[in-house]
């Protein structure tokens, strides 16, 4: 059974992947996964590892002190092309409000960013196109709950825009998530640390992860996901 569900949400994840050539992520971030997963879908971060990675002085610190880290969470729903109604798999990701830094490029083209602990998301333009619902003001239905569209956004043609996003701790809640974290992206404050800090962490008995550049790591998932799948 985890089989076929890990395989059905990599075919949701396609339409999402198949955009990552066109440089999803950034130079100077990095993303950190579980070690061996073969996507942020089976990755598993415990929180209080969580907590060690993003204190490290190699991350990049905001204006207010405050690492540049977004831990998120990616799940695959179920909705309806607009064009015929047949269902489809769509990307869903948890973010916190840090993302909107760390990541880049993440501009809305309308509505509002969505309000976190609401039931509310923002919605990538390209997915916006395909899936009913997904209009500024519209609702969808999701755990046996509606959440409002607030915002449609676009992340300079990365696979982003082929995912819905909403609150990292609305979506723990709604969908039964264990309190741990997916994937975590950083923000460095100097990229040329990144090949020892992977090398750190890949020999470091107390933590079971990887670290990649952000930009690299999706163009790696992008061959042989989209490749297969789509």
């Amino acid at each position: 059974t985890l089989v076929v569900t890990v395989f059905v949400a990599l075919a949701g994840m396609s339409s999402g992947f198949r955009y990552a050539f066109r440089a999803s992520g950034r130079t100077d971030n990095a993303i950190i996964v579980q070690r061996g997963s073969a996507s942020e879908l089976t990755s598993a971060i415990p929180k209080d590892q969580e907590n060690f990675l993003v204190a490290d002085e190699r991350v990049k610190r905001d204006a207010n002190g405050n690492p540049m880290a977004s831990p998120e969470i990616v799940t695959v729903v179920n909705l309806r092309h607009r064009k015929d109604g047949t269902p489809t798999n769509v990307t869903l990701r948890g973010v916190t409000p840090a993302a909107f830094e760390v990541r880049g490029g993440v501009t809305l083209k309308a509505g509002r960013r969505l309000t976190f602990g609401l039931n509310e998301v923002i919605v990538g333009e390209r997915i916006a196109e395909r899936i009913e619902g997904l209009d500024v003001g519209g609702t969808i239905k999701m755990q046996k709950r509606d959440w409002t569209v607030t915002g449609i956004f676009a992340s300079e043609g990365s696979g982003f825009e082929s995912e819905i996003w909403m609150d990292s701790k609305v979506l723990t809640q709604a969908f039964n998530r264990r309190g741990m974290a997916q994937s975590i992206t950083l923000r460095l404050a100097d990229p040329s640390t990144l090949a020892g800090f992977a090398e750190e962490l890949k020999s470091d008995p107390k933590v079971q992860v990887e670290l990649k550049e952000e930009r690299q790591y999706y163009e790696d998932q992008a061959g042989p996901i989209a490749t297969n799948m789509l």
